[in-house]
């Protein structure tokens, strides 16, 4: 829901922040995609399915392969929060995480699907 949103959210953006130089920066970018990057994925139908890809980027510095390999854990006390609250969300919801660094910065893609026709409840907001 709403506040699982929002965790997923705060959790990739304290990790940038964290990651980041004194004067650095961090950008958030949404979009709609029509198909996650994992080659094959079909919806139930066979159809390929609709995703928003949330993407996190900043200045810090690039990740090891090893640091890569550990990213989506929780993390240590003392050290910059790893994503594993993201990640437990992300796959909850039956999305998937990537990472990228080909631009010379971290970028982190999380992938959800597109839920159509969700019932809404009183008090709730479309996001």
């Amino acid at each position: 829901g709403r506040r699982r949103l929002e965790q997923l959210l705060l959790n990739l953006a304290f990790h940038a922040h964290d990651r980041c130089p004194e004067e650095g920066w961090m950008r958030l970018d949404v979009t709609r995609t029509g198909a996650r990057t994992t080659p094959g994925a079909r919806g139930k139908d066979g159809a390929s399915p609709a995703y928003v890809r949330v993407r996190t980027s900043d200045n810090g510095p690039l990740l090891t392969d090893a640091e890569r390999q550990t990213l989506f854990d929780c993390g240590n006390p003392g050290e910059a929060p790893g994503l594993g609250v993201a990640y437990t969300i992300v796959r909850e919801a039956g999305g998937m995480a990537t990472t990228d660094q080909s631009a010379g910065h971290l970028a982190i893609d999380v992938f959800l699907p597109i839920v159509e026709n969700v019932e809404r409840t009183e008090g709730t907001r479309k996001l």
